[in-house]
């Protein structure tokens, strides 16, 4: 089963990756991975640190010839702002609220900036690349899991046509939407919040086109595709609430206004309507699976806010360092990357397989709407 672990910390030496369970014979585009590492690094809303960091990467064991040899695969990524030893960690003792400064200090008992090390969003530059690595494996299976930004603050965007062309749109468009006429709004937004000296949310959409029916089960709890998506969505730092189809808008429906009814078309299942996302009872039902993200405003802000010294125990106020102004654009990369790794899972677990040829053989007996 396809399983990956990552360690690193955002100013240590650099970001490692181990990716175990890829079955032999496919051929992972490095050039596509170095890609996916640019957009995250350039979105929209991005601090000062994004100009130090090239995300120099490399694969480091797993590949023969430039292909998978079903070993685990290995990589880092180099982190520029590299701080040996930086002493400056363990005088700082007023973590910053909305971080895990304070909580991690505790459970570690670590000062907070050094808890601050491993919880920073720098360490989903190797989520970014291990999914960027698993899409290349997905593509043989004509499996495409799509991220765009939907909302920033109360702009909200509306893409139309094929969600399978979305990502050639997010990748040329820095506010990573899919709707190029919302993009120069969202780009003011963000440019005066930032001038304002605080920052902004909002909502991306995460879709994966082409994946049969009969991924997941309801069986276990922890094999529901639905709670291993949303789980693996909710671990990217930011993130507050995920939600599946029609999410939260189905709180003031009647069933009747939300269920999907089932129909033949030329003589193939189909739904009239996906209301669902895609998943019924944790397993996929053939239709596009789409889930919203919501993300928080990033809570290092220019602002003053209230905290505490820890070690003194008297109020005092968080030292102010670089940071996003906004993280939705950089989320909807990351989004994606982290879908396809929990996607990546449940075919693993579904097909099994130790070459590509067998996971190509296996899958395509599912059935396909």
């Amino acid at each position: 089963m396809i399983k990956f672990i990552s360690a690193g910390e955002s100013h240590g030496k650099c970001l490692t990756g181990i990716i175990s369970g890829l079955p032999s014979g496919f051929k992972p585009d490095l050039g596509f991975v170095e890609n996916e590492l640019k957009l995250r690094r350039t979105s929209l809303g991005r601090s000062q640190r994004q100009n130090i960091e090239k995300d120099t990467f490399s694969i480091t064991a797993g590949l023969s010839k430039g292909i998978t040899t079903g070993a685990p695969l290995a990589f880092c990524i180099e982190n520029k702002d590299f701080r040996p030893d930086d002493d400056l960690l363990y005088k700082d003792f007023v973590p910053r609220p909305g971080h895990a400064d304070f909580t991690g200090a505790i459970k570690y008992d670590l000062p907070p900036m050094v808890a601050a090390e491993r919880a920073s969003a720098r360490p989903t530059a190797a989520y970014v690349a291990a999914g960027a690595i698993i899409r290349c494996l997905l593509s043989e299976l004509k499996v495409i899991c799509v991220g765009h930004v939907v909302q920033i603050g109360g702009i909200e965007c509306f893409p139309h046509g094929d969600p399978s062309l979305y990502n050639s749109v997010v990748d040329v468009c820095a506010a990573r939407c899919a709707d190029m006429s919302a993009a120069p709004l969202l780009e003011a937004e963000i440019e005066r919040v930032g001038e304002s000296g605080d920052s902004i949310g909002g909502k991306v959409e995460v879709d994966i086109l082409g994946l049969p029916v009969g991924m997941g089960s309801y069986v276990l709890p922890s094999q529901r595709a639905d709670a291993l998506l949303a789980a693996a969505l909710m671990s990217v730092p930011s993130v507050k609430a995920v939600e599946i189809g029609l999410g939260a808008g189905y709180a003031d429906k009647l069933g009747s206004q939300v269920i999907d009814p089932i129909l033949l078309r030329d003589g193939k299942i189909v739904r009239a309507s996906n209301n669902c996302g895609g998943l019924e009872g944790g397993i996929t039902n053939g239709n596009t699976i789409s889930a919203t993200v919501t993300v928080k405003p990033v809570p290092t802000i220019k602002l003053p806010v209230d905290s505490v010294d820890i070690r003194k125990k008297e109020a005092a106020v968080p030292v102010y360092k670089r940071s996003d102004v906004c993280a939705v654009p950089t989320v909807a990369v990351i989004a994606r990357n982290v879908a396809a790794i929990a996607i990546a899972e449940i075919i693993s677990e579904e097909t099994g397989g130790s070459t590509l040829s067998q996971i190509k053989e296996r899958f395509e007996k599912y059935e396909r709407s």
